[in-house]
């Protein structure tokens, strides 16, 4: 049942969009056949065709003797042709004496019309001639635009004459209006509002495309753009606009300007047509025939170029081939339920129509008048105006489903950003409980190390007094227990040595955790450090007269002085003056000072002998822990730790502290 449902909609659909064009153009047809009773009638004559007449007195002669054929409508086509047409009217009186009247002749951009009016004596008269090909000096009326002013004198009949010369390969057609002022100045505001309608409505469609290109980057879209700015060009072109902008132009000139503009039109509009409707998935070979079509016009143009003809010609005649494809192809799709084709199959269609109710006039099948001239672009217009409904549905749309996507994207932020929170709340807690078991796994390790230190002190120290009690024998020991005796005194020290130093490490974390700062003098607190060392050799001591203030710790900088004076006294000589202690009152900073004769510490390893366990004696002697207890003091109190080559050899280690400001006695 509901596929039958389908089934019967679909063919509803597709006759609706069948039928529904056809009886628009009846109506414009049988509109053009009515009319006016407010407006005077008269008729319209056309010599036959086969009458291949070149003088007006000759036609005026056929005319007479009523050799010529009754236009049912104000207009006649008789397709491509190389004859051109002679046209008689019988024009109603003036309302008035003296009024004015235009006698307009359509399509524009016509080469040549004359306007014979015939005399009491029945002659006929040329009065003016108008058209592409006439010369500007001779030209009545504007470029592009064909039409007579007709002034009511007593020397003339009604009988007028019109011959508008046809080249090889253009179409010869004509629609004739007479006009009063008032309907002349109403015809052109309809006219100047149908193509400024149009244009607008193309330029909105281009801006609008141009825009969503911008922001969607849809390759799809590059047909909408030259669908909107080739269209906008043809109606210029055909409409006479672009005549009147342009510096005057050769016949042949504006021929394949119009060529030119009707071809970029056309394949433009075969390729949007192609892709829009999906016409190209109807069958396989529909896809190679409408692109081979779409890319004819120009080609086509050429052709009949080198033929003799008009490139108008081929241009046209591809059209033709293009409509009675694309026709039943918009049908099948319209069937199938094709989305674009159930919403502007109807417009699509309607133009074809057009087009061919246009071809239809021309080549005399249908009444010629102004409306089967112009339909089409008023079917195009609804087209136009169609589409950028369509384009501006579609912006409308893609932008609340960005809204949409931004939203969502926001929430999905917002979560992930207290998920997030939430996480790092978990891992903090997570880092401080095992920040926490670091600290006490680190406590418990400096107990032990405290312990351990202590622990080998003892013994170490025992082993070194049993040493000295052997030393002060006077007994004669054999040279071989004596080395094992000097090797064993050796190990003892360093072992000594090793322990004190990490028991004054370990004493210094524990008082670096929180510093007790305090202002102190420098060469006070130099005179009373200096006591801990016996006066005279090898230690000597350089202070300035004046003291100054510092901010610090007194007991980590000892800790940090005195292992660079225990590390001097290790490396330097025994004489006199072997390890020199100074102090040097700078602008800014007061600088510390130890310097030894020894053997001094490499340039390569200037760089690392503060880092813990590092030695950088080229002796080999230490561990690395006093020079590292150094540095981290002075950088706990802001100031800088270096070492340099003392002279003439040896090793000079400085700490540079900040001092207090504007303090100095």
């Amino acid at each position: 049942m509901p596929i039958e449902r389908s089934t019967r909609a679909a063919w509803l659909r597709t006759a609706l969009v069948l039928l529904l064009p056809w009886v628009l153009l009846l109506a414009v047809a049988w509109s053009d056949t009515v009319n006016d009773p407010e407006t005077p009638r008269w008729s319209l004559y056309a010599l036959p065709k086969g009458a291949d007449v070149f003088d007006a007195q000759v036609a005026l002669a056929l005319y007479r003797a009523g050799r010529v054929e009754p236009q049912i409508t104000h207009g006649v086509g008789r397709g491509f042709s190389d004859e051109d047409l002679w046209l008689m009217a019988e024009l109603p009186r003036p309302p008035y004496p003296g009024a004015l009247r235009f006698l307009s002749v359509e399509p524009p951009l016509l080469q040549w019309v004359d306007l014979y009016r015939v005399d009491r004596a029945g002659r006929p008269v040329k009065v003016g001639s108008t058209g592409l090909a006439v010369p500007v000096a001779q030209r009545v009326g504007t470029a592009g635009k064909s039409h007579f002013v007709l002034i009511d004198e007593p020397n003339w009949t009604s009988t007028v004459m019109l011959r508008i010369r046809v080249e090889p390969g253009v179409v010869a057609v004509a629609s004739v209006r007479l006009e009063s002022a008032n309907e002349r100045d109403a015809v052109l505001r309809r006219d100047g509002l149908l193509v400024g309608v149009l244009t607008t409505a193309a330029v909105l469609m281009l801006i609008a495309v141009l825009a969503m290109a911008a922001t969607t980057r849809e390759r799809a879209l590059s047909s909408w753009v030259m669908l909107a700015v080739f269209g906008v060009f043809y109606l210029l072109v055909w409409n006479g606009m672009l005549a009147q902008w342009m510096p005057p132009m050769t016949v042949r000139a504006q021929l394949w300007l119009n060529a030119m503009a009707a071809a970029a039109m056309v394949t433009t509009t075969g390729f949007f047509a192609r892709d829009f409707f999906a016409l190209g998935q109807v069958h396989r070979l529909a896809s190679g025939i409408l692109t081979t079509l779409a890319w004819a016009p120009l080609p086509a143009a050429i052709l009949v170029w080198l033929l003799g003809l008009q490139p108008g010609f081929g241009v046209n005649v591809i059209l033709i081939l293009m409509a009675l494809c694309n026709a039943p192809l918009l049908l099948i799709q319209l069937y199938r339920g094709q989305p674009n084709a159930k919403r502007y199959g109807l417009i699509g269609l309607a133009l074809i129509y057009s087009i061919s109710y246009y071809f239809a006039a021309v080549t005399g099948l249908v009444p010629v008048s102004g409306a089967s001239l112009y339909v089409w672009q008023w079917v195009l217009l609804a087209g136009y105006l169609a589409l950028l409904g369509d384009l501006t549905w579609r912006t409308v749309r893609d932008r609340q489903a960005s809204e949409r996507e931004r939203e969502q994207l926001h929430g999905l932020l917002v979560e992930e950003a207290e998920q997030l929170e939430q996480r790092v709340q978990e891992r903090t807690v997570a880092l401080r409980a095992a920040n926490a078991e670091l600290m006490e796994a680190e406590a418990h390790q400096r107990e032990l190390l405290s312990l351990a230190s202590y622990e080998f002190r003892t013994p170490a120290a025992k082993i070194r007094s049993t040493l000295d009690a052997l030393h002060d024998l006077h007994e004669p020991v054999p040279q071989d227990v004596q080395e094992r005796l000097d090797n064993l005194r050796t190990a003892s020290d360093r072992l000594i040595f090793l322990a004190n130093k990490l028991i004054t490490h370990d004493r210094w974390r524990e008082l670096s955790v929180k510093p007790q700062t305090k202002p102190l003098w420098v060469r006070a607190w130099m005179l009373e450090l200096m006591r801990d060392y016996e006066a005279g050799p090898p230690v000597s001591v350089t202070l300035p007269h004046a003291d100054a203030e510092i901010v610090a710790d007194p007991v980590l900088l000892r800790i940090a002085l005195q292992n660079l004076i225990d590390n001097a006294l290790a490396h330097g000589s025994k004489g006199a003056g072997a390890v020199q202690v100074g102090l040097k009152l700078l602008s800014n900073t007061v600088e510390f000072s130890v310097a030894d004769d020894g053997p001094g510490v490499p340039d390569d390893h200037k760089s690392k002998v503060f880092e813990r366990f590092v030695s950088g004696r080229s002796s080999g002697q230490g561990h690395g822990l006093g020079l590292s207890i150094v540095a981290s003091v002075v950088r706990l109190h802001g100031g800088q730790v270096g070492v340099d080559d003392a002279q003439p050899h040896g090793a000079r280690f400085w700490m540079a502290l900040p001092r207090a400001r504007d303090t100095q006695r």
